[in-house]
């Protein structure tokens, strides 16, 4: 379907530089995922359904489609011998991958997680597999709680846990969606109540962009109906110090490692050795790369990767302060010209407030400098806005650069792997950064677990591998989207004008990426969000204790596909009224045309049309 959303989906595949010049480009993420085929050429809602459709099995799928598959093969004389070969053998080996998950439901342990068969056998004698993680941040810290609870033998090496002790910069809250709650169940019942306790809920609020003028609605979210359909725990605001601090407790301080900071490591195709800054070195059957953005494993796995400046700064502030809407409202993002300004509620009568600005960087603030500069960005913006400034003691606001990195088109090698931000650290505007980093830590520990299952007997050094890079394929392709969503987000944020629905309509007859940035925020977004924060359907859970099945995040049921094409078809059609609208009205809005080609001035390129 050539609708105009997917138009502005192919202009940013262009933008972003295609194969040869970005290797995070999204078709090169889904090709050498092995999802997507070389004649792919654009990025489109209806496109990713019929993939997701297809390509089901490759990410979990359901177990009933492979059962009747099953049968139908028993029941047909004509299927040859070869292909019921292989077709049992791969069924006897996902049976066997998944008999530690299916057993989750006879015993619970103390931590409310099921002892599987590798503990048992680790319980007899059988050395365990070690699993080396370098970083000790909210990546870091699940696995290694996933990898205790699971039997395996982890140690995390961190160079610094002064944020554990409240002594970290730019330690403000967190978003933890319901994703990732859902996935944290999945992994420690009990340590998720107790991050979801401690957490602030505004998943049963409204939450959206306003216009940083006027103080109006621009796009609501919903986060409480798809939540609630699918039994899933509501999004909630958690102070990233007081979830370290929990995890820590979980994972025991016998496992964390402090000062000890990875910087190099070897592997002999047998085990890996992690290099610490000091000397030391330590062996492991598995090196897991999970040191953020700079990540030193990133750099040793695959060479210099370029971190790229988003082209935001961002201030961030934590006040007492609270909202007359508080009751009804949770986050908002307030939207200006290259600038933008978000509060969350985050309990105990505080707000925590980060301010964006696309500027270059490395700027910094003279001392005492950095609220004066923020009242003359945002001095004229709406009562709510400039109150939170005032209110906001000079010495506790922070000021940082925002960087990103392109998608890697893989992240594993030999014993050696990457997860959440080393891996594919990406803009924090929709607030996956750290819900993605979760889901990594239970497709991981799934696969290691399958490998040390079938590892036994000296096997285990050749199942590594194989188990890192089913790893990476079953999340490449949602990561990616993921990725490449923000990425669009923060570009299609920065058109955005306080006359945007009055003025864009005339550019448009021009211009055609301005019209489409406000239709992708105002309607694109909203529906892709729905997939990604509650992506899973209540009939793939099957009968476990947990919330949700990590498999099951990719939504293939024609239900879904159906509603994004109809969402897709009523935008199409509010793109033919506004056209027709907004040609009749020329002459009358001429004005706001010159307004906005003026506020464009310093940027000529956006006034030219979009090729498609």
């Amino acid at each position: 379907m050539a609708s105009s959303l997917g138009a502005c989906f192919g202009h940013y595949r262009a933008k972003f530089g295609g194969s040869a010049k970005l290797e995070g480009d999204l078709g090169v993420v889904m090709k050498k995922a092995r999802v997507l085929n070389s004649e792919a050429a654009g990025f489109s809602l209806s496109f990713h359904g019929a993939l997701m459709r297809e390509h089901w099995d490759t990410f979990g799928g359901s177990l009933k489609l492979e059962e009747d598959s099953h049968e139908r093969m028993k029941k047909n004389p004509r299927v040859s011998r070869s292909s019921r070969s292989k077709f049992h053998g791969a069924l006897q080996l996902e049976q066997l991958a998944s008999q530690g998950e299916n057993n989750l439901m006879k015993k619970q342990n103390g931590n409310g997680v099921s002892p599987s068969k590798l503990e048992k056998n680790f319980a007899k004698g059988v050395k365990k597999p070690r699993i080396l993680i370098a970083g000790g941040g909210i990546g870091g810290l699940v696995l290694a709680l996933a990898a205790k609870n699971r039997g395996f033998d982890v140690m995390v090496f961190e160079r610094n846990l002064s944020a554990v002790r409240g002594e970290g910069r730019y330690r403000g809250s967190i978003q933890l969606q319901s994703n990732a709650l859902a996935v944290l169940q999945a992994i420690d019942k009990k340590v998720a109540e107790r991050v979801m306790d401690a957490g602030c809920v505004n998943g049963n609020r409204i939450n959206g962009m306003i216009d940083g003028i006027s103080g109006e609605w621009f796009v609501r979210y919903d986060y409480f109906t798809p939540a609630a359909e699918r039994g899933l725990p509501l999004t909630r605001v958690i102070s990233r110090i007081t979830l370290q601090k929990i995890l820590m407790d979980a994972v025991g301080p016998d496992v964390v490692y402090n000062m000890s900071n990875v910087v190099d490591f070897t592997d002999d195709g047998t085990k890996v050795t992690a290099i610490l800054s000091n000397g030391q070195q330590y062996e492991g059957d598995v090196l897991v790369g999970a040191d953020g953005i700079w990540s030193k494993v990133r750099g040793k796995l695959f060479g210099k990767q370029d971190v790229k400046y988003s082209s935001y700064t961002c201030y961030s502030g934590l006040t007492e302060f609270v909202p007359p809407d508080n009751e009804t409202v949770g986050y908002r993002v307030f939207l200006g010209y290259k600038q933008f300004f978000v509060t969350m509620d985050v309990g105990d009568g505080k707000t925590q407030w980060y301010a964006f600005h696309y500027e270059p960087p490395g700027n910094s603030d003279p001392p005492e400098g950095k609220k004066r500069r923020l009242l003359q960005l945002f001095g004229n913006w709406c009562n709510l806005v400039v109150d939170l400034l005032h209110k906001t003691p000079e010495t506790t606001i922070l000021r940082r650069d925002i960087y990103e990195i392109d998608m890697l088109g893989t992240w594993s090698k030999g014993h050696v792997t990457l997860l959440g931000d080393a891996a594919h650290a990406m803009q924090p505007n929709l607030g996956q950064g750290g819900c993605m980093a979760i889901e990594d830590c239970y497709q991981l520990i799934i696969e290691l677990e399958k490998a040390a299952k079938l590892g036994f007997r000296n096997r285990l050094c050749k199942e590594i591998p194989y188990a890192l890079k089913r790893y990476e394929s079953k999340r490449m392709l949602r990561v990616g989207i993921l990725h490449s969503i923000s990425r669009l987000a923060a570009d299609s944020l920065s058109f955005y004008h306080p006359y945007f629905d009055v003025g864009l309509g005339t550019i448009s007859v021009k211009n055609h990426l301005l019209f489409e940035a406000r239709h992708f925020v105002q309607f694109g977004l909203s529906v892709m969000m729905d997939w990604i924060t509650a992506g899973n359907r209540r009939e793939h859970l099957g009968s476990q204790h947990l919330t949700a099945r990590l498999d099951a995040m990719v939504e293939t049921h024609e239900e879904q596909v159906s509603a994004w094409r109809i969402s897709m078809g009523d935008l199409e059609a509010d793109f033919a009224a506004l056209s027709n609208m907004f040609e009749e009205n020329l002459e009358t809005l001429t004005g706001e045309l010159n307004l906005i080609k003026k506020a464009l001035s310093n940027s000529p390129s956006m006034l030219k049309p979009l090729r498609v």
